[in-house]
């Protein structure tokens, strides 16, 4: 369920239309854990009135529910976000 906003995000936010640079989704899985990666290109046209608080509750649900056991990195570049987000499991 987690994973879920970061992909909500990328196409409510992203441009979804650009097959130059299309919505990038990768997801490995071993006995060990989970490598999440997920980028897009900023869709600078659109604007969300409301300010979101979304990332912050994956931050704080990652804390409780793995910690010490992730990862995250969110790169909020000037045309691309971009997520990269590994879980270790126990």
């Amino acid at each position: 369920m987690i994973l879920i906003n970061f992909v909500e995000n990328a196409f409510k936010h992203g441009v979804i239309d650009n097959p130059k640079r299309p919505i990038q989704i990768k997801i490995n899985m071993d006995a060990n854990g989970m490598h999440f990666y997920i980028s897009n290109q900023k869709n600078e046209d659109y604007k969300d009135k409301t300010v979101g608080i979304g990332l912050t509750n994956v931050k704080r649900r990652l804390e409780l529910i793995y910690p010490n056991q992730h990862w995250l990195e969110i790169k909020d570049e000037t045309d691309i976000f971009t997520v990269e987000l590994n879980i270790k499991w126990i």
